[in-house]
């Protein structure tokens, strides 16, 4: 188990919600593992992702959950950019989120170099 609140200690409000909009979406769409893997993966996949919902105080994750985390977080930032999601397709707020989505990826990308 790998305790990882360094990572979410400094996130606001905004990026804890930007980063629960991800999982959701990866959840969602099954992109985390393709949609062609068994049904337990993906129920695997997703009950993983489902777990990083930021209500727990303790951080405390296995590597691979950390790793669906990441997925999950860059799939849905290169979507976004990419496609630019109906939802969020005005300017001033994909700005917001890419921002936001690099400062969470970073984190992620920097922490798990070091596990």
């Amino acid at each position: 188990m790998i305790n990882a609140s360094s990572i979410f200690k400094d996130l606001n409000d905004y990026d804890k919600t930007l980063v629960n909009t991800a999982l959701d979406w990866a959840i969602k769409n099954c992109h985390l593992y393709s949609c062609s893997e068994s049904d337990e993966r993906r129920t695997r996949s997703n009950t993983t992702l489902a777990k990083f919902k930021f209500e727990a105080e303790n951080y405390t994750f296995e590597k691979d959950e950390l790793l669906a985390l990441n997925s999950a977080t860059h799939f849905f930032h290169t979507e976004l950019i990419t496609y630019k999601i109906s939802a969020y397709d005005d300017e001033e707020t994909i700005d917001k989120m890419h921002a936001s989505f690099k400062k969470i990826g970073r984190k992620l990308d920097d922490f798990l170099v070091g596990v």
